[in-house]
């Protein structure tokens, strides 16, 4: 009988909420919540059963082996990373090759504009010169 006292303590503001409805006045909601916050502590307890008979010696071997898949696992990650590297540096150079292409073509593609806008310019000088001429 003490743990349903305790129970209906904890009930009675649980998590800070507004205080659980008495018995007689719940809804189905209610219940519902009540119920499906039975459900998430006993879902959140079931991991930890495995560990109450107090094996210490499975759970340093579960450990360890956590342990020896982490090392495995860094060194398989600094494997690919190195051999990621390996392709990626002749690509990258062919990149930078590209963009100073890039560049140089779009700084020629500038002059080119420039000149010829001067040269509009001029024509456009002369052929106004040619008209007030004639």
């Amino acid at each position: 009988m003490a743990s349903g006292m305790h129970l209906k303590l904890h009930l009675n503001n649980f998590g800070g909420r507004n205080p659980v409805v008495p018995p007689a006045k719940m809804t189905p909601q209610d219940l519902r919540s009540v119920a499906d916050t039975i459900q998430r502590i006993a879902q959140s307890t079931v991991p930890l059963a495995r560990y109450s008979d107090g094996n210490a010696e499975e759970i340093m071997r579960e450990r360890q082996y956590w342990i020896e898949e982490q090392k495995e696992l860094k060194k398989a990650l600094n494997t690919a990373k190195i051999e990621s590297e390996k392709l990626l540096k002749p690509l990258r150079k062919k990149l930078a090759s590209l963009e100073d292409n890039l560049k140089d073509k779009i700084d020629e593609i500038r002059r080119v504009e420039c000149t010829v806008r001067k040269n509009d310019d001029i024509i456009r000088k002369q052929l106004a010169h040619i008209s007030n001429v004639i």
